[in-house]
């Protein structure tokens, strides 16, 4: 198979150091462009045949529907203290669903996954991350319910009503113009049916790239398979435009985190936001003890 050309990746990493620069903006800005419509061209060209192929129905026959699907590979005992944080909440705000915490040792127990795509994730081909990306449409398209990335902070229980959407997933106006997804969905969320027509496609199309592939042809390929089918699966492009804008100050939360406490601020952000993005990564130790983070986490 043709693999992205390596001067789309050089135009890529120029256009990321461009952007850094204040008169060479819109040059970066083209720049992205040409590269995410290479990326594009690239699947197109490789996988359009897909696009007439019907997925193929794995539902369970066990009842994990509008289950609340979180994953740490690691276990929940050696994770961050962010993350066991963000999932004890989740439970708490689980209302009448049920929370299922995956890991390496019980993943493949409630997903089906080929086998040539779990063999290139324990030889190290597939990332952590990328495989989540393959494990979340996996469960979604077999089993439906909720996929929440574990740094995923819920302010209240999911409205019922979201689990009767055929897709449902945060649309931002305040998000990423610049990058494939433009605003549309995050990655990190989604809530499906369990016969859900998009998340069977995705997972389908996860399945073929990594039956022929040993590597990435962009680390956001969830983003770049997403996008492909919107523009060209009539069905797809729909469900995605009926999800209505929401959580519009989901990455807010993860600033003030840093900051000194603020009531009043962060009951503005709640206002039309119950879901936040977090990160596990930043370095929440030298922190005073007036910072939101220990407000949030401590008490």
């Amino acid at each position: 198979m043709n693999k992205i050309s390596y001067k789309y990746k050089l135009i890529e990493k120029l256009s990321s150091k461009l952007s850094n620069y204040k008169y060479c903006h819109s040059f970066s800005i083209l720049l992205n462009r040409f590269y995410l419509n290479a990326i594009q061209n690239f699947l197109k060209n490789n996988y359009k045949y897909l696009l007439n192929v019907l997925p193929s129905s794995e539902n369970s026959s066990q009842q994990y529907e509008k289950i609340l699907w979180v994953c740490w590979f690691q276990g929940y005992e050696k994770a961050p203290l962010l993350v066991k944080n963000c999932i004890d909440n989740m439970k708490k705000q689980a209302g009448s669903h049920n929370v299922i915490v995956l890991d390496e040792n019980n993943m493949l127990d409630y997903a089906s996954i080929p086998d040539y795509i779990v063999k290139k994730y324990k030889d190290g081909i597939i990332t952590k991350q990328n495989f989540s990306d393959i494990l979340r449409f996996a469960l979604l398209s077999q089993h439906g319910g909720a996929w929440i990335d574990s740094t995923i902070w819920l302010t209240k229980p999911l409205a019922e009503e979201l689990f009767n959407m055929d897709v449902y997933s945060i649309k931002n106006s305040k998000g990423n113009k610049y990058n494939i997804a433009n605003r549309r969905w995050t990655a990190y969320f989604w809530i499906c049916k369990q016969d859900s027509y998009f998340a069977q496609k995705v997972f389908q199309f996860f399945c073929e790239y990594w039956k022929e592939n040993t590597s990435l042809v962009d680390y956001f390929l969830i983003d770049h398979i997403i996008a492909f089918l919107y523009n060209n699966d009539p069905k797809i492009k729909k469900v995605l435009d009926e999800i209505p804008e929401n959580n519009i100050h989901v990455t807010d939360l993860q600033k003030e985190l840093l900051q000194p406490y603020d009531e009043e601020k962060l009951n503005k952000i709640k206002e039309n936001t119950s879901i936040f993005k977090l990160s596990w990564k930043e370095d929440y130790s030298a922190l005073p003890e007036n910072a939101t983070y220990y407000k949030l986490f401590k008490e």
